[in-house]
């Protein structure tokens, strides 16, 4: 068993499987992005439309509505965010998308069709084409469902507030009072009368539920009614003091007595001071400071007589007993003429008071009409606290797909699938391909790697005598074909070199027996490459027996068909001497496997006997190896051989040829386990077209 050290992944690794399976990767990669590009070419287009509504905050609508204080009232902080939240309710609820499906049409949202008819090239029809296909197998598949009642979508009402609500959106910024409403959908008119739609409903509920409904007629009625209540109470008082006869103010009446002594002070002190001024200035003969005196001294006796009585009438005493019954009875009559009076002041003051309230009343529901009034206007002119900030964009420009996304992410698949899929390759791959696989894998060391040669254009053509050496010198002078030659020397060299003296001192040649895994045609090119380098580097003839007979490649190669060979000289029908066909050049023979049309082939192929040779063919083979310095034997695939093989007893070695990158592991193992059961020692392995996959540039730089 050959020992193997445990070898890391280096960079040239790497960059070899890449290089290898750069065919799947660039198949991989151009399928990917076909297919990339037939989504983009059948993705259905979406089209988007957006309009924003901006809310000016401070002029709600309550402000103007006159039913929010007819009652005890509490103030409310209402902020930005409710204001905001309110809107995007109204905006989500159902009710407005029933309105906008009314609007814009059940059949037409759910279908995604355009307002009219459009224009379109031929891509276009034929994409439109293999979508109603689409569609119409989806259709057939839900009416079956709907049939066998595995599917219920609902009325065509329904379902269309069910695309609307997943192909609309309504969002506001945080702290902002603009509401964006936008619509997806597969024409751009669509999208456009969706979001039109949305915006004037949207108008409409907000003026609608900001309005009080009815508050204009209740206020009209309310102040007609008070109106009239308010004309008869004031009628009602004109009459009650038409009937008393009463100008004066009804509070000032039960004072009269009071208000007179009153007056009588006053006029008394005005006096005084004019008499002080005039006095200051003038003599006691000025006439007006007479005039004024005389005044005051009348003033003074009428305001002592009105006091003088009223306190006899009060006291009732200092008078005679005629005079006090006088005072008694016009005391009694002023008590009943008093409390008359006070019955006329309080029935006054209840009419007054009623007319104050109503006038209270009147005033502030005339108010509250007019507040009404004002509301119904704005809401008949849909004047509120919204403004439209942008209508309903009409965009004809696709939105979807995000041609340059999906590309941008079909490149990423490409290039990491074809990457992934090269190592997954060559994980999975199952064949021999490196000198240090083959030696891990089978245990036998790798005597000869040979590069893969490219194939030439052209072929000259040769003469049988001249095939030998026009053959190798034109492999020498070809591509790589002076290196690939010249790396069987050191394969030559061990060889020759092995070659053993018998006991006499004569020449005994090394046998070597050349072995396949399959039916490849490389082992008989190694086969007579090696014969061809040996005779050439050597002074001892070499023989090179083709001992394929159902293949026959060395003898195609050689031009020999049709010359008995190695079949009869086993079956000892024909002399080893007379089969060997000496070539002119490089001491080099040739063996042919025998007659094709021999007995023992049928149908025109010959088989290697299995059978023992006679012992005449013995000696001959043993002449054979006296006779040469090396014998080179092409054996058929290993599969064919058994253990009753001549070439077991007679060759000295095998080398067995393993096609690099072709060669299954397990086929290669068969054939050692088979050679092995044979008795035949195995030597190594050749591994042929070891491909370098990576250019010399840049293996260079690894």
């Amino acid at each position: 068993m050959v020992a193997t050290s445990q070898r890391f992944v280096t960079p040239r690794d790497v960059v070899r499987i890449l290089f290898r399976h750069w065919r799947k990767m660039a198949v991989f990669s151009c399928a990917v992005m076909g297919l990339t590009l037939l989504a983009i070419a059948l993705y259905p287009r979406s089209y988007s439309s957006e309009s924003k509504l901006f809310l000016r905050m401070g002029r709600e609508s309550v402000g103007l509505d006159p039913t929010a204080t007819t009652g005890e009232t509490i103030m409310l902080q209402k902020t930005q965010a409710d204001e905001i939240n309110s809107a995007l309710n109204i905006l989500n609820c159902s009710a407005v998308l029933e309105r906008v499906v009314d609007r814009v049409g059940a059949k037409r949202i759910i279908e995604d069709l355009p307002s009219g008819p459009t224009e379109s090239g031929n891509a276009e029809k034929s994409i439109g084409a293999i979508r109603q296909m689409v569609d119409y197998t989806s259709s057939c598949a839900s009416s079956v469902l709907r049939a066998l009642r595995l599917s219920d979508p609902g009325s065509d009402l329904d379902m269309a507030v069910r695309h609307l609500a997943k192909h609309v959106t309504v969002a506001a910024p945080k702290e902002s009072t603009v509401i964006t409403i936008r619509c997806s959908a597969a024409s751009p008119e669509l999208a456009h009368d969706v979001v039109d739609a949305i915006t004037s409903v949207f108008l409409e509920e907000h003026v609608r539920l900001g309005q009080s409904e009815g508050s204009l007629e209740f206020f009209s009625d309310q102040a007609e009614n008070l109106h009239s209540e308010l004309v008869a109470a004031q009628a009602e008082l004109r009459d009650r003091k038409n009937a008393y006869r009463l100008t004066a103010p009804t509070a000032e009446r039960p004072s009269i007595v009071e208000k007179t002594n009153d007056a009588l002070r006053q006029k008394l002190y005005e006096l005084k001071l004019a008499e002080s001024e005039l006095k200051s200035r003038y003599t006691d003969a000025y006439p007006p400071l007479k005039e004024i005196r005389r005044q005051r001294a009348e003033v003074a006796t009428a305001l002592a007589e009105l006091i003088g009585v009223a306190s006899k009438a009060a006291n009732g005493s200092g008078t005679s007993p005629v005079a006090s019954q006088v005072a008694d009875e016009q005391r009694s009559a002023m008590d009943a003429e008093v409390a008359v009076l006070n019955d006329q002041v309080f029935e006054l003051a209840q009419l007054e008071r009623t007319v104050e309230l109503l006038e209270g009343k009147y005033r502030m529901h005339v108010e509250k009409l007019e507040q009404a009034r004002v509301n119904e206007a704005l809401g008949r002119e849909r004047i509120s606290n919204v403004k439209v900030a942008q209508p309903a964009t009409l965009v004809r420009k696709p939105d979807a797909p995000k041609k340059a996304l999906i590309i941008a992410l079909g490149l990423f698949v490409a290039t990491a699938g074809a990457i992934g899929l090269a190592f997954v390759s060559e994980v999975l791959d199952q064949t021999l391909r490196t000198t240090e696989q083959v030696e891990a894998q089978l245990g036998l060391p790798v005597l000869l790697s040979l590069p893969e040669r490219k194939r030439r254009r052209r072929r000259t053509a040769a003469s049988t005598p001249a095939s030998a050496n026009g053959h190798a010198n034109g492999e020498r002078n070809g591509h790589n074909g002076h290196s690939h030659l010249a790396s069987y020397q050191s394969l030559v060299r061990e060889l020759m070199a092995n070659g053993e003296n018998g006991e006499n001192g004569d020449r005994h040649a090394r046998t070597v027996g050349v072995v396949g895994c399959d039916a490849s045609k490389l082992r008989s090119q190694v086969a007579g490459d090696l014969a061809i380098q040996a005779s050439s580097s050597g002074t001892d003839p070499v023989l090179l027996i083709d001992a394929d007979a159902r293949r026959r490649r060395v003898t195609k190669r050689f031009h020999i068909n049709g010359s008995p060979g190695w079949r009869e000289v086993l079956a000892g029908e024909a002399d080893a001497e007379s089969c060997v066909h000496r070539q002119e050049v490089n001491n080099l023979a040739v063996m042919s496997p025998g007659a094709p049309n021999s007995p023992g082939a049928p149908n025109g192929h010959a088989h290697v006997p299995h059978s023992r040779p006679t012992a005449g063919a013995l000696g001959q083979l043993a002449e054979i190896k006296t006779d040469y310095g090396l014998v080179v034997v092409d054996l058929p695939p290993a599969r064919d051989m058994d253990a009753q093989s001549p070439a077991a007893e007679w060759l000295d070695e095998m080398v067995l040829v393993v096609e690099a990158e072709r060669t299954r592991i397990q086929s290669a193992q068969r054939a050692k386990d088979m050679l092995n059961r044979a008795g035949v020692h195995i030597t190594g392995v050749v591994l042929a077209n070891r491909r370098e996959h990576i250019p010399r540039w840049l293996y260079q730089r690894l």
